[in-house]
């Protein structure tokens, strides 16, 4: 895949639009796990999972943080595309803690950074959606 892209990138760059497709497609093989060959010898998803549940268990018994309100598992209907072998779907709240940082203003983000806002995060689901929008 990656030959594809490399080979062809003055096809990419010269056609309308072909920047942002390029970019769209590089995400999307990066979310999919195929934009690079997938190591075995990697930390499977599954244990990091575990050791993000554990410190914020640490982190709630030491009134750090809020205790989180249990998420529901993900379906197999929720399920968008199959993952590489050592990856694991995690519902966006099972790995972040809403609210706990402080605000970033505007002014202090790189224009051409994307920021997913707390606005476009459901709070019982974690599902999110991508809008195309800079601050």
């Amino acid at each position: 895949m990656n030959h594809l892209i490399t080979n062809n990138l003055a096809i990419w760059t010269t056609a309308p639009n072909g920047i942002k497709k390029l970019r769209e497609l590089i995400l999307e093989l990066a979310v999919r796990g195929l934009l690079v060959p997938q190591d075995p010898n990697d930390e499977p998803a599954s244990e990091l999972l575990t050791k993000i549940a554990a410190e914020k268990a640490q982190l709630v018994s030491e009134g750090k943080i809020k205790p989180p309100k249990p998420l529901a598992k993900i379906s197999e209907g929720e399920k968008p595309f199959d993952l590489p072998e050592n990856w694991e779907w995690a519902r966006l709240g099972d790995v972040t803690n809403y609210g706990t940082c402080d605000k970033a203003e505007s002014t202090d983000v790189d224009e051409q950074t994307w920021v997913l806002e707390l606005e476009d995060v459901e709070k019982e689901t974690s599902r999110f959606s991508v809008h195309d929008k800079k601050l």
